[in-house]
């Protein structure tokens, strides 16, 4: 099973193509023009652009516990083990819908930022049981584990290189002139260990790649759908462009907010992108050969 079409495959690679290399010779430029601290858009796509990640956390664990009905009699051990993975899941879930964007949304009163966390992970369950109430037990739990480890690898491998690559964010650079810009494949910073001295925190140092929207890229795994449920057969192109846009949009707010520039969430797409390529060769396989479209 392919995630997307060759054609699909062949606008990807030249739109991100094109980016690194606009972003190559134009990084700084681009975001000295755009960067604004102010823009009500930016600092909206700051709180809730890594919602797909989320939401495909949300419904990994919704198709989890659908599986685990399956077996409940049988491997009654393995079904509370279950429940308890997918609670730890929608907590950690909830958390960050209802915490973490407070972060970058301060203005936003708690109790309804608890209310909108809750509305979200209840109509994500409720979709993820009507979409695949009649899809077979296997089907669900090769989704279910798609869904999970697209967020969760693709964040780990973000993180595993924005620590060392240690590029400085544009709101740091325009506001502390001590600091250069650093274009994409430098790794490493100099300047990091004295300003960390005096109080800059170590994220003002991991611009590069963004995760932010490599999370909004996790909303490609709609891609899948068309494979899985025979209503959506003919909306692979509405899914495919739909989630680039959302994506694309995304990354241009992080260029606004000054938190990346035009490498970093161009990386970050492409790292995405790749990890559900390869998530979906390993995954939707049936006896060492791909799932194919008509047996699901």
């Amino acid at each position: 099973m392919k995630l997307y079409s060759r054609r699909q495959l062949w606008v990807l690679s030249l739109i991100i193509i094109s980016l690194i290399l606009i972003g190559s010779f134009y990084d700084y430029h681009i975001s000295v023009n755009l960067y604004d601290a102010n823009n009500l858009f930016g600092i909206f796509l700051a709180g809730y652009g890594q919602l797909p990640a989320m939401i495909c956390l949300i419904c990994g664990a919704a198709l989890l516990v659908k599986d685990a009905y399956s077996y409940k009699d049988r491997k009654k051990g393995l079904f509370v083990l279950t429940l308890g993975f997918v609670f730890l899941i929608d907590l950690f879930v909830f958390v960050m819908l209802a915490f973490d964007t407070l972060k970058y949304i301060p203005a936003l009163p708690v109790s309804l930022s608890v209310i909108i966390a809750l509305i979200i992970i209840l109509i994500f369950n409720i979709l993820t049981w009507k979409i695949f109430r009649t899809s077979d037990n296997q089907m669900i739990r090769k989704t279910a584990w798609f869904l999970l480890l697209t967020p969760a690898l693709t964040l780990l491998v973000i993180n595993l290189i924005k620590t060392p690559w240690q590029r400085p964010r544009m709101r740091l650079i325009s506001v502390h002139s001590e600091v250069d810009f650093q274009p994409w494949w430098t790794i490493g910073n100099s300047i990091k260990e004295q300003l960390s001295m005096q109080g800059i925190q170590a994220d003002e140092f991991k611009s590069f790649p963004s995760a932010h929207t490599a999370s909004a890229a996790c909303m490609m795994t709609l891609c899948v759908l068309p494979f899985i449920h025979d209503s959506f057969k003919k909306k692979s192109n509405v899914l495919f462009y739909g989630s680039l846009l959302f994506t694309l949009t995304v990354g241009l707010s992080r260029i606004i907010a000054g938190a990346h520039f035009l490498s970093d969430i161009t990386f970050g797409m492409m790292i995405a992108f790749m990890i559900q390529g390869l998530l979906v060769k390993l995954i939707f396989k049936e006896n060492g050969q791909d799932v194919k479209e008509e047996n699901i």
